[in-house]
């Protein structure tokens, strides 16, 4: 039977019987399994060349989901984040994952709740969110500028003061909550696909299919926008979601690599089976 959470306890029951690892990590203090206690965010889905976009991807097993024929799909989601250690805010460029049977998979996913993508880019404005997710996770994080609009109508990237893209969309009127787990592929330490579970639990959520009703700009100058253009059969959206609150839950890392152990080893005096039996619970 395929996995789904819809059984799975509200996360705010979750959050109090969480039993979590303190980890330190290149002079920052760190925690996992991680809770997002409150956030926003604002999603486009665009249209990508399948072949051009598995071209891209580091693992075979890494095979992006087909939406029609040769038609694969991208996302990018800017997140705003208050988490246990601080607040934080994101731009992540997914790509969601299936066998390539055009549509079928990737809608089940969605139906059922439980989406599983690789993260192709993550960027994000403080150093101990980075340092975190690519120590422990493998997560493609770096350090860089990120704004909101207050209004969730747009997301810009800039990175050392430059600009890597932005995105635009109508303030929707929302109201549906909706939850969902977002199964992270990871790229680790340039030699293990490593997986992670993202549990959400998004408030006042609005979804729109009109095609274009988000936009994407890039600046071809910046490698992430280069990568994006690289695959992009067009820069307007096929759909479009926002979301004004959320809470969410970051699980850790589900296969025992190499990386994962010295990490754990380097951050921990003897964090290994704490670590393991509080994912076990989470």
């Amino acid at each position: 039977m395929p996995r789904t959470i819809r059984s799975v306890r509200p996360l705010l029951e979750r959050f109090e019987a969480l039993d979590q690892v303190t980890l330190e990590l290149d002079g920052h203090t760190t925690v996992a399994p991680l809770r997002y206690h409150s956030g926003r965010m604002m999603a486009g889905v665009f249209a990508a060349r399948a072949s051009a976009l598995a071209d891209k991807t580091p693992h075979s097993s890494l095979r992006p989901a087909t939406i029609a024929p040769g038609v694969a799909a991208v996302v990018v989601i800017g997140f705003e984040f208050v988490t246990d250690i601080g607040p934080v805010d994101e731009v992540c460029i997914a790509v969601p994952l299936g066998p390539r049977l055009p549509g079928i998979p990737l809608a089940t996913a969605v139906l059922r709740r439980d989406l599983p993508v690789w993260i192709w880019h993550l960027p994000v404005t403080t150093p101990i969110a980075d340092v975190l997710g690519r120590r422990l996770w493998g997560f493609p994080k770096f350090v860089a500028d990120v704004d909101i609009d207050p209004d969730l109508r747009s997301t810009a990237l800039r990175r050392n003061g430059n600009n890597v893209l932005s995105m635009s969309g109508p303030a929707l009127t929302g109201g549906t909550s909706w939850a969902t787990r977002m199964r992270n592929h990871l790229w680790q330490n340039g030699s293990d696909v490593q997986v992670a579970d993202h549990d959400f639990e998004l408030d006042d959520v609005a979804i729109s299919v009109r095609p274009g009703a988000a936009r994407l700009d890039l600046a071809t100058s910046d490698p992430v926008a280069r990568d994006l253009d690289d695959v992009l059969i067009s820069r307007s959206s096929i759909a479009y979601a926002r979301s004004t609150g959320l809470r969410a839950l970051l699980g850790m890392p589900q296969n025992l690599t190499p990386h994962v152990v010295d990490t754990l080893a380097e951050a921990r005096r003897n964090p290994r089976a704490t670590a393991w039996q509080a994912a076990g619970r989470a």
